[in-house]
């Protein structure tokens, strides 16, 4: 049982882990904005990697850790780096700690810096988030699919929408191996047709196809 906790828990619990592996190669350049202490882009195999965070005790956590090549302390609506300058951007669970219009504006950013592709995690809706021990924690937003369709994403969603209203991500960690069975479970349910009812959106947008355009 120790053994299938080991090797399944982690992507039940966080199905981005294998979300994110069908969009990040091996050799792929990365920009992790938002990247905290631990983020789940240091459990994938890529090639270099940047984290970016606004919160210096997040970004020195991540560097004790070893957990990119290089750390940027910078807010996520002025990325300071150039234009297509890393094959992939993510930003997971950061939009929805921003107010609408700056979300768009960090979106944009993110675009403009991604040469492939970009990757975007959000709660489905806006989720409350009362226990926010500082500023960068709290919720200031909720994001939809049809909003990330209409900017020429590929959304599909993890989870379900009744389940992640019930629990935050940390509760569930505290659940045990079943609750983690049943994340992976309603998971597989919504992934790929009914994003609406999941509880979180996986957002991917081909950059160099909307260049090509």
């Amino acid at each position: 049982m120790r053994r299938l906790h080991r090797l399944f828990a982690p992507k039940l619990l966080d199905p981005r882990i294998s979300l994110l592996a069908r969009q990040l190669g091996q050799r792929d350049t990365v920009l992790d904005v938002g990247c905290g202490a631990n983020s789940p882009v240091t459990r994938l195999k890529t090639g270099y990697r940047v984290g970016l965070d606004v919160f210096l005790p997040y970004l020195l956590e991540a560097r004790r850790r070893g957990t990119h090549d290089d750390f940027v302390l910078a807010d996520a609506n002025h990325l300071p780096l150039k234009d297509r300058s890393l094959d992939c951007v993510v930003a997971l669970d950061v939009v929805e700690h921003l107010e609408k219009q700056r979300g768009y504006e960090l979106i944009a950013e993110l675009e403009r810096v991604a040469k492939r592709r970009v990757v975007v995690t959000t709660p489905n809706g806006f989720i409350p988030t009362p226990d926010a021990e500082i500023p960068w924690q709290e919720h200031r937003s909720g994001w939809i699919p049809d909003e990330f369709r209409r900017l020429g994403y590929r959304v599909c969603g993890f989870g379900l929408k009744v389940l992640r209203q019930k629990a935050s991500r940390v509760e569930m960690r505290l659940l045990g191996f079943m609750l983690f069975a049943l994340a992976g479970f309603s998971y597989l349910i919504v992934k790929q047709s009914n994003p609406e009812y999941s509880g979180d959106l996986f957002c991917v947008k081909l950059v160099e196809n909307a260049l090509a355009g």
